[in-house]
C-alpha cells in the first residue's frame, strides 16, 4: 500500500496556494485598473495621460501586494547568468527592430508632442512592469514550485501555464464594443505564446525580472508606435484591428515565438539552470 509523503503533500498545498494567492492578485489588480481607467477616461481628455494614468493606478497595487505578500525577492536577479542569457531575448529584439524599420519609409505617422511620446513610453514601461511581475515574477513562480522545482519539464509547464492565463485575460477585450470576438481571439492567442516566449527569456536569464520588463515595453512600445499610437490612433483601435490579416494574424506569431520558447527551453539548456540557480 503506497504511504502519502507528508512532506511532499505540505508542499503542494503550499504550492496551490501560491497559485491561488497569484491569480486571485491577479483579478484584483486587473478589476482595480478597469474601474480605475472608467473613472479617469471621464475626468482626463488627454488619451496619453490616461493612458499613462491608468496604467499608474494598475501599477501601485501591485507594488503594494508583492510587499503585503513578502515576494520582493522577484526584484532581486541573478546577474551573472543575465549576462551570459541576456542573448535570448537577441529573436524578440531583431524581430522589433525589423517591425521598427517602418518609421523610415514614411508609412508611420507621427503627430504627438515630445510630452506625449513621453507618457506613452512610461505606460508602456508600466505595462511591462505590471504584466511581467503578475505573470513571471508571481504566476509563473507559483507554477513553478506546484510542477515540482527541480524538474525541467516544470519550467516548460510553468512558463506555458503563466502565458496561457496571460493570454487568456485578453479575451475580456470582446467586452468592448469597439473589439470583435474575433480580434480578441487572435489578440489571445498571439499573447498565449508571447507569454511562453517572455517565460523562457525569464528562466533563462536566472529570472531576471528587469530584463523581461524592459523587453516586454520594448515590444509593446515598438508595436504600438508601428501601427500609429502616436499618430492619432488609439490602443483600442490597434487592438481592434488585431485580425486584419485574417489567419495569418494568429498563425504567425503563435509560430515565431511558439518555435523560440520551445528553443530557449531545450532540455540541454534547462537543466543546467536547475543546477546553477536555485531559482531557476
Amino acid at each position: 500500500m503506497q504511504q502519502n509523503n507528508p512532506q511532499k503533500t505540505k508542499l503542494n498545498k503550499s504550492a496551490f496556494k501560491d497559485v491561488g494567492i497569484a491569480v486571485f492578485v491577479i483579478a484584483l489588480t486587473f478589476t482595480l485598473y478597469q474601474l480605475s481607467s472608467r473613472y479617469m477616461a471621464t475626468r482626463i481628455d488627454n488619451a496619453f495621460l490616461l493612458g499613462y494614468a491608468a496604467e499608474a493606478s494598475f501599477a501601485l497595487p501591485i507594488i503594494i501586494c508583492v510587499f503585503i505578500l513578502k515576494r520582493t525577492d522577484i526584484y532581486r536577479s541573478n546577474w551573472r547568468l543575465l549576462a551570459t542569457g541576456w542573448t535570448s531575448g537577441l529573436p524578440l529584439i531583431i524581430l522589433l527592430l525589423i517591425n521598427s524599420l517602418q518609421l523610415f519609409t514614411g508609412n508611420v505617422e507621427i503627430t504627438a508632442s515630445a510630452r506625449e511620446i513621453s507618457l506613452y513610453i512610461a505606460q508602456m514601461v508600466l505595462i511591462g512592469y505590471c504584466e511581467e511581475v503578475l505573470f513571471r515574477g508571481l504566476l509563473q513562480g507559483a507554477f513553478h514550485k506546484l510542477y515540482g522545482e527541480n524538474s525541467a519539464n516544470a519550467v516548460r509547464l510553468a512558463a506555458f501555464s503563466a502565458g496561457g492565463l496571460f493570454g487568456c485575460l485578453h479575451l475580456f477585450n470582446a467586452l468592448r464594443p469597439e473589439i470583435s470576438l474575433a480580434a480578441a481571439a487572435t489578440q489571445a492567442g498571439a499573447a498565449v505564446f508571447m507569454g511562453f516566449c517572455f517565460g523562457a527569456i525569464y528562466y533563462r536569464t536566472g529570472k531576471n525580472i528587469w530584463y523581461s520588463i524592459f523587453l516586454h515595453a520594448l515590444n509593446d512600445t515598438v508595436v504600438g508606435v508601428v501601427n500609429g499610437t502616436l499618430g492619432g490612433r488609439t490602443l483600442i483601435e490597434v487592438i481592434g484591428e488585431s485580425n486584419r490579416f485574417g489567419i495569418f494574424s494568429a498563425i504567425i506569431p503563435v509560430l515565431f515565438y511558439g518555435i523560440v520558447a520551445l528553443v530557449l527551453l531545450r532540455p540541454s539548456k534547462v537543466q543546467p539552470l536547475l543546477s546553477k540557480n536555485d531559482n531557476a
